[in-house]
């Protein structure tokens, strides 16, 4: 007989009598978490079709702020340099106009 089916779930290295300490000491001092080591492996999830509809969903989003992005950061520029216009005008003539009224170098 296969000496893996002997043991309970079949696993090879629970005859290590060290190995046998070690879970009979978790026993003692946690017992839920040797239950939760010593019982047999959860399910796996079954949330494959929910993750694929969400990826479904979220990746052409993604896409399309990447893509707008892009644009809707050219025309907030635009709109701010259409609106400092002015003001750099402003600025440039005040400029010069101190400048006009002080002598020049000699």
């Amino acid at each position: 007989m296969d000496d893996a089916t002997d043991r309970p779930h079949g696993r090879q290295g629970d005859g290590d009598p060290a190995l046998r300490a070690l879970a009979a000491e978790l026993a003692r001092d946690d017992p839920a978490l040797a239950a939760l080591l010593g019982g047999p492996a959860p399910a796996p999830r079954r949330g494959v079709v929910r993750t694929v509809l969400v990826l479904l969903v979220v990746a052409p989003l993604v896409v399309l702020a990447l893509v707008r992005a892009p644009t809707v950061t050219t025309g907030v520029l635009g709109f701010l340099l259409v609106l400092a216009a002015p003001l750099g005008v402003c600025w440039l003539c005040a400029d010069d106009a101190d400048d006009a009224g002080s002598p020049g170098p000699t």
